[in-house]
């Protein structure tokens, strides 16, 4: 496995279904958090939060917030949707929907 990649593998097979080549090298440096709709969560080695589609590897979001120190967590109140992140001392929580 390349470390400077993020890849999605099909279990099935062991095949590449997509892979994102992180800007200057680099690595996830948190856990991997998958949702029913099949946004994927992670952290990447530059202290970004960063969201994929699932399906075919896009980036669809990312913000900086310093490197992400827990698994990404979500939660539901009130019908909406949040995504909980930690940075060292720091908690950041976004609404999805």
């Amino acid at each position: 496995f390349d470390s400077t990649a993020f890849q999605a593998i099909d279990y099935r097979n062991g095949k590449t279904i997509w892979r994102h080549e992180w800007p200057g090298g680099g690595s996830v440096g948190a856990g991997i958090l998958t949702t029913k709709t099949g946004l994927v969560f992670t952290g990447d080695g530059s202290g970004n939060a960063v969201a994929f589609d699932g399906a075919n590897g896009e980036l669809l979001w990312h913000t900086r917030i310093g490197n992400i120190t827990n698994g990404p967590q979500t939660y539901e109140v009130n019908g909406r949707q949040h995504l909980l992140l930690a940075v060292n001392d720091m908690l950041y929580a976004f609404t999805l929907y």
